[in-house]
């Protein structure tokens, strides 16, 4: 058996921290303990004083054609930029194909994952394949271990909603997951624009909208998680639905990433397609940190991307933005902003990146904590390492705005047992995923 001991580290769960030893034996953690003897002379060992152990995080929210991932060396550059920034598994959501049925786009999906070098599965689109039925939920759940079912735009019609209602029983029976995508008209990672371009669209049409698939949910008591939530109008909504019935939400977390920008909210400003000078308002950031202890809401990743320019270079380049800057740097902006800050604890944060998500996706034990027989992904995150980058919080022309240097980062990162990140080289080009059969959570 291949064993790796990491000794006297702050083991970090969601309930505290303890101090102790964790061995890990081939893909699993073995013991969690003090001074666990090495188990031969040979085996590696990592002192992790005054770091944090935490299990890998678990990305929820992966759209491969958001970076046009087809070909195995872009899949090998994305899993790398996960892994660089602490994530250790990923769900996927999976859209329709053209002229096939959702049970051909599985096949072909993790076909083409295959090449995936962290954990993956799949959410699957309930609207756009040919003649889906509960029949394929059911199918997709029993033989294919997928728990999670999305939906997308939904605001262009509304009838759609009405149509979903059958599909939301059958969750609700087999203790499955509803994702509704939040999508805005002008939603693709953007941020704020400056630009005085809104869509025909308007916000009180979309908050109708929202409000009576929210109402659709509660009536057929299905479980349910909203994704790309940004503004206070659309969280009201959800609070009041919260009130009938158990709701998940995923906030955007109201931080950018860059060099020291200063980001000016105006009567010019627009985000996601909406103007923030009347129509609707920013989740306020005290409002963001103080939702996110409660087990009903997640954070999504900063909404801006600030390079589009693809590096197409085999190897990997730390130090300049490329289209995966923001992934690898999403959990050191949660810790600046959000521990470093005192506005969550150590303990939240790991719960945030990766207890919560697997509990919500039928992922734990397997994943989401430290502990004897779970999944050996875990990141030993140092937390005195300044970066040369900056979390800047949007502000009002009239207000001093707020910028903070990034603190921490993943010095290690192991995926299935196996070192693949050791703060400056990665090692898993001849690492493979495994396709994770989810349980319902019912």
């Amino acid at each position: 058996m291949n064993y790796v001991l990491i000794r006297n580290g702050s083991i970090v769960s969601s309930t505290g921290i303890q101090v102790s030893d964790v061995l890990i034996g081939n893909n699993k953690i073995i013991e969690v303990a003090h001074a666990i003897p090495r188990p031969d002379p040979e085996t590696p060992v990592i002192d992790a004083s005054g770091k944090y152990v935490m299990p890998g995080a678990i990305d929820i929210n992966r759209n491969f054609s958001e970076f046009g991932v087809v070909l195995k060396d872009e899949m090998l550059r994305l899993c790398r930029a996960e892994i660089i920034g602490g994530t250790t598994s990923m769900l996927e959501n999976l859209e329709p194909k053209n002229k096939m049925n959702c049970v051909e786009g599985v096949f072909l999906s993790k076909n083409r994952s295959v090449e995936s070098i962290i954990d993956y599965g799949f959410h699957l689109s309930v609207n756009g394949w040919s003649g889906f039925s509960e029949k394929d939920l059911e199918y997709c759940f029993a033989h294919e271990g997928i728990t999670s079912f999305s939906v997308q735009n939904l605001f262009e019609h509304e009838t759609a909603i009405y149509g979903l209602v059958n599909l939301m029983r059958k969750i609700k029976e087999l203790g499955l997951l509803l994702l509704v995508e939040v999508s805005h008209p002008e939603y693709g990672g953007s941020g704020y624009t400056g630009l005085n371009h809104t869509d025909d669209n308007t916000a009180m049409t979309r908050l109708d909208q929202l409000s009576l698939i929210l109402d659709k949910i509660v009536e057929t008591g299905c479980k349910a998680y909203f994704i790309n939530i940004s503004f206070t109008e659309e969280l009201d909504l959800i609070l009041n639905a919260q009130k009938h019935h158990k709701i998940y939400a995923e906030l955007t977390m109201p931080c950018y990433i860059g060099e020291g920008m200063d980001y000016i909210i105006d009567n010019q400003t627009v985000m996601h397609g909406f103007s923030l000078s009347g129509e609707l308002t920013l989740i306020p950031y005290s409002q963001f940190w103080s939702l996110l202890k409660n087990d009903q809401f997640l954070a999504a990743r900063p909404t801006l991307r600030i390079s589009n320019v693809d590096d197409t270079i085999n190897k990997q380049v730390f130090n300049r933005p490329d289209e995966y800057f923001v992934l690898k740097n999403t959990l050191s902006a949660l810790y600046t902003s959000g521990v470093a800050s005192d506005n969550i604890s150590i303990s939240d944060f790991c719960n945030l990146t990766s207890e919560k998500p697997a509990r919500l996706m039928g992922l734990f034990p397997q994943k989401g904590i430290v502990r004897p027989g779970s999944d050996a992904d875990i990141i030993i995150w140092d937390a005195n390492v300044d970066r040369n980058l900056y979390c800047s919080y949007p502000r009002s022309s009239n207000s001093k705005g707020s910028t903070s240097k990034l603190k921490g980062k993943a010095q290690f990162v192991f995926v299935n047992g196996i070192m693949v990140y050791d703060g400056e080289i990665f090692f898993g080009e001849n690492l493979k995923g495994q396709y994770l059969y989810r349980i319902s959570s019912k």
